[in-house]
């Protein structure tokens, strides 16, 4: 396993490629951050970094540090202390994680340490580490910062399958980062259309660096209410999707959304947890905001204790159950 992995660390440091290790917390210990611990002293020979320590756990209100906000790594991050954002949603969630104390120094270029694992007053680790070799060469970004269950990693409440809003701009900037694509004006993560895209590849086994910049099309505003029938009370993280895009986005506490979208006329779904979905078909107007009201109807609902196969809540869901199992009572 050692040889095959220096191996493909020296394939990839000869063709300049740059990479994303993702790493987390979790019994089963195959993400790139541990396996690169694991065999880290074999690393460090040939040159690369790679984790001396590393430490793992589980904790509420998990929080990562930014030491130099400023990083595009955090171009977009929503703060919620100073320079501090939650893993998952604040501040009572439970989040695992993994953290490296330390890494062995490569043998060109430099580390920089851009995320800390915080909790409360205490640093547990780094969380994210950037190894640049040098102005104009490619770079590797080591990523360690968890999700609610080890079998959702990096996302925002376990095992609804969502990535937070911080986790998801933390990701797709690393990405970008990586790539070397500083220079992105006017885009969303909620809505990119491109007509026509073509790249002519060099035929020599080379890269070269690419730089896109995305004109935003003639657009308007979409901003409405979602609220429950059964209570009356705006329902929060309520998904408001665009049908036929990858574009949604979530109602915050008071029920309210709004997002942009291209001139043109577009079918809109609204879904909640324990309510029947609603579709709506709306225009959008160059400069102007459409509004969209909408009380949900309660799905009937079942809390089933203890169910290993899944086959109870299953049963329940297919005949248009809100269903949800639990494993101990205190979460019941």
């Amino acid at each position: 396993m050692a040889d095959a992995l220096i191996n493909f660390l020296r394939a990839m440091d000869q063709e300049g490629t740059s990479l994303v290790f993702l790493d987390s917390w979790g019994a089963y210990y195959h993400f790139a951050g541990y396996v690169l611990y694991k065999y880290s002293e074999a690393i460090s020979k040939y040159g690369y970094p790679s984790p001396a320590y590393r430490s793992e756990g589980y904790m509420e209100g998990l929080m990562i540090h930014a030491p130099d906000p400023g990083s595009d790594l955090f171009s977009g991050i929503t703060f919620d202390e100073g320079h501090r954002f939650y893993i998952a949603s604040p501040p009572l969630d439970r989040v695992d994680y993994a953290a490296y104390q330390s890494f062995y120094q490569p043998a060109v270029g430099g580390l920089s340490y851009l995320g800390e694992i915080v909790y409360g007053g205490t640093v547990y680790g780094y969380s994210i580490v950037v190894w640049s070799k040098g102005p104009k060469e490619d770079c590797w970004v080591f990523m360690s910062v968890g999700g609610s269950y080890h079998w959702a990693k990096y996302m925002e409440k376990g095992q609804d399958m969502k990535y937070s809003h911080n986790m998801r701009r933390l990701l797709f900037n690393a990405v970008r980062h990586s790539v070397g694509i500083m220079d992105v004006k006017d885009v969303d993560l909620r809505w990119m259309n491109l007509s026509v895209m073509q790249f002519n590849w060099p035929t020599i086994s080379a890269f070269t660096e690419l730089n896109i910049v995305l004109e935003r099309r003639p657009y308007g505003w979409l901003a409405g209410k979602v609220t429950a029938g059964d209570t009356g009370q705006p329902v929060n993280e309520a998904e408001v999707s665009i049908v036929g895009t990858p574009v949604k986005v979530f109602t915050n506490k008071t029920g309210a959304f709004m997002l942009w979208l291209p001139e043109g006329v577009f079918r809109v779904r609204i879904d909640a947890r324990g309510y029947y979905s609603v579709d709506h078909v709306v225009e959008i107007s160059v400069g102007e905001t459409s509004y969209l009201e909408e009380t949900l109807i309660r799905k009937p609902r079942a809390a089933v204790m203890i169910d290993f196969s899944g086959q109870i809540t299953m049963l329940l869901l297919s005949r248009g159950w809100y269903a949800h199992a639990y494993r101990d009572w205190s979460a019941l």
